[in-house]
């Protein structure tokens, strides 16, 4: 490979000859004798040829671009001894870079640049304009040969660069081209490089985030979703997006266009989780400096308390009134969604998987002051609600009485309860003598239900 104009000197060893020529083209430029070691050249501006024993010269003082193919001759065998493809070349005109641009998947970074004027063919290659180093890219040239096949031709170079190798920055890269021969055999002419000035600068950077929408972190209750989207307040270049992100690096976002959604509920076992709101973007970086930490915090919403119910008792408040010898049955129930309810009356607990629990007993004098209580248990540990009940053994009328005095005298329903309490009184006396053996009512037994009355009279009047 030679440069137009330039010279080049080539040489085939052969054994010594009487005659011996070389040809250009198959058509003769030098003779030489080796009886007198002289050479005579059809063109001596071009041309310059001698020998010496066995080694002949040729030398091209001037090459030109339809100098292709030298042979060497010797008359003695008449075969070709020596042959050889010179390739001429002109150095490329200073070549021109337009802006870099992002392909449309924003996947790679194109650099397209020129050179008007070279000879035969170029190559170019890539060096970055921070370090100068080489720079590696999928590479491709074209060239405009409109002028004929000996006229110079313009090239186009365009680069591909994957942005993948990039980082975010400023970028700008210079391009070199050099004449060659063959593109297929990657060989061209290194003196003969022209470069580029470094293209227009692009800057690639990253995308920035800003959570909007999010479920306020003090009022999620457990249940329900905690909710938050993570959107971009920068695009960046090339466009990026945004996404969620665990304490280890997961992605747990649901993709919305560039945005993230993230939904998330109660764990039990990660009651303070955390969550990242972080940019996204193929540029070679793990910098998360502008991401946006999001904690939910949940709480258990409000729940009712159980609700008892005792079968033949009255419950008053908190107290329940019994009498000997009934079998009474105590049953919790729990209106919230709750996996189990246990019931607890002193010595004895009785759990029940779902939403009620009950408990079956013999009223005794063991009774007296004996307390139950309920509670309840859900998945998440959020139901904290209890009920309590206590057992009054009513011995006589007179105690049942008091009992329910205590209670309706502070109320400002004393009245009516008091009322209320009397017609109970009165059905319990007319109920007991009609269980005798002769069904009659005795004297003494009006005049008991006579007394009650008088009693609940004289209160009334007096308030």
């Amino acid at each position: 490979m030679v440069k137009e104009n330039d010279s080049i000197s080539l040489n085939c060893t052969a054994q010594k000859a009487k005659k011996s020529s070389w040809k250009l083209e198959n058509k003769e430029i030098s003779t030489c004798f080796n009886s007198s070691s002289s050479c005579n050249v059809t063109n001596k501006d071009v041309f310059t040829a001698s020998l010496n024993n066995e080694i002949h010269y040729l030398t091209i003082n001037d090459a030109q671009r339809d100098f292709k193919t030298f042979t060497f001759f010797s008359d003695d065998v008449k075969v070709e001894a020596c042959s050889c493809d010179l390739c001429v070349t002109s150095k490329p005109a200073k070549p021109t870079c337009q802006m870099p641009t992002l392909d449309k998947r924003n996947t790679s970074l194109n650099i397209v640049c020129e050179t008007s004027s070279v000879y035969p063919d170029a190559v170019c290659s890539l060096s970055h304009f921070k370090t100068g180093v080489a720079f590696h890219g999928n590479v491709w040239t074209a060239a405009n040969r409109s002028g004929g096949e000996l006229a110079n031709v313009s090239v186009k170079c365009f680069i591909s660069i994957d942005l993948q190798d990039l980082s975010p920055s400023e970028e700008s890269f210079r391009v070199s081209f050099s004449p060659t021969c063959n593109l297929n055999d990657g060989t061209f002419n290194k003196d003969l490089t022209s470069d580029s000035d470094f293209s227009p600068l692009i800057t690639l950077k990253l995308p920035t985030v800003s959570p909007l929408n999010c479920t306020d972190s003090e009022y999620t209750p457990i249940g329900s979703m905690a909710t938050c989207r993570c959107e971009l307040s920068d695009v960046g270049n090339p466009p990026g997006s945004a996404n969620w992100y665990t304490d280890y690096g997961r992605e747990v976002g649901i993709p919305d266009g560039r945005s993230s959604i993230l939904k998330v509920s109660f764990n039990a076992s990660d009651r303070t989780p955390r969550f990242y709101c972080r940019p996204v973007s193929i540029l070679n970086t793990t910098s998360d400096k502008s991401q946006i930490m999001f904690q939910p915090k949940f709480y258990c919403p409000p729940h009712s308390p159980p609700v008892f119910t005792v079968t033949n008792a009255d419950i008053v408040d908190t107290k329940v009134l019994v009498t000997r010898d009934v079998n009474v049955k105590v049953s919790c129930r729990v209106g919230d969604v709750v996996t189990s309810v246990t019931l607890e009356c002193a010595t004895q607990m009785m759990t029940a998987v779902g939403q009620y629990a009950s408990w079956t007993v013999k009223v005794n004098e063991s009774i007296d002051g004996l307390s139950c209580r309920c509670t309840a248990k859900d998945e998440l540990g959020c139901y904290h609600q209890a009920a309590e009940l206590t057992f009054t053994l009513i011995k006589d009328v007179k105690d049942l009485t008091l009992q329910w005095l205590a209670v309706g005298l502070g109320t400002a329903g004393g009245l009516i309860l008091i009322i209320i309490v009397s017609a109970f009184i009165i059905r319990r006396l007319i109920k007991k003598p009609a269980q005798q053996k002769d069904k009659t009512k005795t004297q003494n037994q009006y005049d008991n239900i006579y007394n009650e009355e008088s009693i609940y009279s004289q209160i009334y009047d007096s308030k």
